[in-house]
């Protein structure tokens, strides 16, 4: 009876009923038990489909059927070929034989001829091998033919055909030697000799042939899932090892963006070590949708391969395991010494971690990313140490000088001068975003600070005691120390220090201005000294002290600009400063004016944008003055006026990651501008318009968050963004989804609530989560949560009432809150 199934099936197909094999197994659940019917089930059910013009959804047919794996990927509609026997799965013995006495020829087509096989089409090709989509003409089935390039190898010198041929019947024998689900079967291994004595041999291997998708197309919708991806390479890593590599020492073999650093430098020093390299790259690309590093030209790809770090997989990919992760970049390490010992032990960590079972590799420790970073930045490292000697030594002589005679003296001078410079070479470098761009780094960057700092206090307190009014030289050290020690207490948040600083800075400098008003440098260096002091003033809120200083710094530079048309920087600077007049005059509440100055800052940046379309920080400066606009807009009200200013930011700043993708700040104002861009859409209650925004923003902030654990100002951000998000799925009635983003936003928050606890702002933030929380608790009857989650918002929202007695939000939902927990 269940031998007719088949027959059954065909025949309601004829009638018009297009049943399923799965309506037979939900009547039949035993015909799971007898795997070679239920195979002929599920094929009949394939032929019928294509039969009828139904398009074969592979992945969902393994889903629906997976103990029939292998029946579906090898249905081809053309021959109907299924599940050959295995006995006419290799040719004989006598036929191998045959055909080694045939001499390959090409059709018209310029197809090649090869006894046993019709040659149907080419699929695809490499530099030395090229795959046809064939029919193997004894078992009537289809298979994938591939060929070596006979045409290449007649081309090459002899040791390098005999490499090529060698590095063939390698890959032969892997593929011949693999068994598993997930790996392709060979069924044919064969040669056929050349036409002529001079020629190459034409050496092929037939395998299953499988309709399916490309590597390229498997990752069209994104990174693979994180066990499905360390499941393939299993298959692989397994077969590699030092007597089977893949990778000939002498020879640059393969695609460049998985070569390992040592065979793009120097062939010769390859190992299996490259093998493992070129897994653990092509597992990256995997996980991530792209490879570790991809350059527009070859050059390109190996300089970057040999001299930048690869970007962590969690920060282009957040969904990547830790695990996962750790084994992948300890593959991929630039040293050969630093990866596993064999692929056989990449192959078992990856086995470990699909087990469950701890891995043996691990993460890099932060001490030795600082080592390394130093390493590739040899020449700030190297500034760093110098800084220390110096100096040391610099105290030396000049305590001998002090001592002892004018000789020593005029040495202490030379080396104060040297060290000096060092200094200011290390706080160009540091305080600007080279560090801020390297994940991990920030705490580096203020270490390092911290140092400058203390050699600029020495070095103003040697030289103020030498100093004299008629001796410009030392005059102009002292104002550009004073400038920059109090532009490292600003970035450190001192003010106050700062501001004392920048003030001493300012009077040298108008004294020198004075003294000699043709100097560009001088005039140059109290600009940028004036507008320090205003961006210091706004942050104090101290606004018309910050006008003040802007618009002296701001007719400067307009000046400097007119000596100087040709050069970008002084042309960005003039309208940066007319920005930052604009917004100090809105927090003067001269609004109209404010508007102009922004506006007219905006029109000068996008004519410079026609001459300098690749300047990264032309675009950062327009997306930010955007981002003002919006901002400004926002406050008034002009709900949609601030969308359109906000997404034109978003815009801007994607060109400027797309010139800088490795910039975090980019990256995280692009998150902040996101942000604005869902909550305006939400203003305006477009709701599902604001969830794509708020995503997006989400995306950015995830990856700046896991990448930087201990930038505190990306993990609020991102607890932030969760909250908008909560509040928008909540208005959508996504009561469920807006209750986890609430979740996630309130551990974040308590973290460093508690650790700030009379923070104001991140008791804002609490009381927010927790009220939301409460409500959201409240709705699907989790009466315990709701309580524990308003007795502890009662506690936060008394807390703000003291700072904001007279705040009517505050009191309502203090009020709110209490009267709720009393009728319970």
């Amino acid at each position: 009876m269940l031998d007719e199934l088949p027959e059954d099936l065909v025949e309601r197909w004829k009638r018009g009923q297009k049943i399923r094999a799965l309506d037979y197994l939900e009547r039949q659940p035993d015909l799971r038990k007898n795997l070679a019917l239920y195979k002929r089930l599920v094929a009949e059910e394939l032929r019928q489909m294509h039969r009828s013009g139904l398009a074969l959804d592979t992945e969902q047919l393994i889903k629906d059927y997976p103990e029939c794996r292998e029946t579906i990927l090898s249905f081809d509609p053309l021959f109907e070929t299924l599940d050959a026997p295995v006995a006419d799965a290799f040719a004989t013995q006598l036929e191998q034989t045959k055909a080694l006495d045939v001499s390959a020829t090409t059709t018209r087509s310029g197809l090649p001829e090869i006894p046993g096989f019709e040659i149907l089409s080419e699929l695809g090709r490499g530099g030395m091998g090229v795959v046809y989509r064939a029919r193997q003409i004894s078992a009537n089935r289809l298979v994938a033919l591939k060929v070596v390039r006979s045409e290449v190898l007649d081309k090459v010198d002899s040791t390098t055909r005999a490499n090529a041929l060698e590095r063939f019947r390698t890959e032969t024998n892997a593929a011949a030697s693999l068994q598993h689900d997930n790996i392709i079967a060979v069924y044919e291994v064969g040669e056929v000799p050349a036409k002529n004595q001079m020629g190459a041999p034409l050496r092929y291997y037939a395998m299953r042939f499988v309709r399916g998708l490309s590597l390229m197309e498997l990752l069209r919708d994104g990174p693979l899932e994180n066990r499905r991806a360390a499941v393939y390479m299993v298959g692989l890593a397994k077969f590699i090892h030092s007597d089977n590599s893949i990778t000939y020492a002498g020879q640059i073999m393969g695609t460049p963006s998985y070569m390992s650093p040592e065979q793009a430098q120097d062939a010769s020093l390859v190992t299996a070590a490259a093998d493992q390299y070129s897994l653990g790259a092509t597992l990256y690309h995997l996980l991530t949708g792209h490879p570790p590093f991809a350059a527009p030209n070859v050059q390109e790809t190996f300089r970057q391969i040999l001299e930048k770090p690869p970007v962590r997989l969690r920060e282009s990919n957040p969904a990547v395991d830790r695990d996962l992760e750790t084994i992948c970049m300890k593959a991929i390490e630039k040293e050969p010494s630093k990866r596993y010992a064999s692929c056989q032990d990449f192959g078992a960590d990856l086995q470990r971690y699909l087990d469950g079972i701890p891995i043996v590799a691990r993460p890099i420790r932060p001490a030795e990313r600082i080592w390394r970073w130093c390493r590739r930045n040899r020449a700030l490292a190297g500034l760093i140490a110098a800084v220390t000697l110096l100096s040391l030594g610099t105290l030396g002589a000049t305590l001998l000088g002090y001592r002892n005679t004018a000789a020593a003296l005029a040495v202490s001078e030379s080396r104060l001068n040297q060290a000096l410079a060092v200094v200011d070479d290390l706080f160009t470098r540091v305080s600007e975003d080279e560090l801020l761009d390297e994940p991990g780094m920030q705490a580096l960057r203020k270490e390092l600070l911290e140092k400058a700092l203390e050699h600029y206090e020495s070095f103003l307190s040697q030289k103020n005691q030498r100093s004299s009014p008629g001796d410009t030289r030392i005059l102009e050290e002292l104002a550009k120390s004073n400038f920059r020690y109090g532009m490292i207490q600003k970035l450190l948040g001192k003010f106050d220090t700062a501001q004392d600083a920048l003030f001493e800075a300012r009077s040298i400098q108008e004294q020198l201005v004075k003294g000699s008003p043709q100097r560009f440098d001088r005039l140059e260096a109290l600009t940028d000294t004036l507008n320090a002091i205003g961006t210091l003033a706004s942050q104090k809120e101290n606004f018309p002290a910050a006008l003040d200083a802007f618009e002296m710094s701001h007719e400067h530079r307009v000046e400097l600009a007119a000596q100087k048309p040709a050069e970008l920087k002084y042309q960005r600077l003039a309208a940066n400063t007319l920005m930052n007049i604009g917004l100090t005059k809105i927090s003067l509440e001269r609004a109209q004016e404010g508007l102009t100055d922004l506006h007219r800052s905006q029109e000068q940046r996008l004519k410079l944008l026609d001459a300098f379309p690749e300047s990264e920080k032309l675009h950062k400066d327009l997306a930010r003055g955007w981002y003002s606009l919006g901002k400004y807009s926002l406050e008034m009200n002009f709900t949609e006026e601030a969308n359109g200013y906000f997404r034109r930011s978003v815009e801007a700043f994607h060109k400027a990651i797309a010139i800088n993708p490795r910039s975090l700040s980019n990256r995280f104002d692009c998150s902040l501008a996101f942000h604005w861009v869902g909550e305006s859409y939400a203003l305006m209650e477009q709701r599902q318009a604001a969830v794509g925004a708020f995503e997006e923003s989400e995306a950015l902030a995830r990856k700046l968050a896991d990448s930087n654990p201990d930038v505190v100002e990306y993990q609020l951000h991102l607890a932030v963004v969760s909250m908008s998000m909560g509040a928008n799925e909540a208005s959508l009635g996504q009561w469920e989804r807006s209750e986890v983003s609430w979740k996630r936003s309130l551990e974040v928050i308590r973290k460093y609530q508690r650790l700030a606890p009379k923070d104001e702002l991140l008791l804002n933030h609490l009381v927010s989560s927790l009220c939301a929380l409460g409500d959201l608790a409240d709705r699907r009857g989790d009466t315990q949560t709701a309580i524990a989650m308003r007795k502890e918002s009662i506690s936060g929202l008394e807390e703000l009432s003291k700072l904001h007695p007279e705040d009517t939000w505050i009191t309502e939902m203090l009020q709110k809150n209490r009267d709720w927990l009393d009728s319970k």
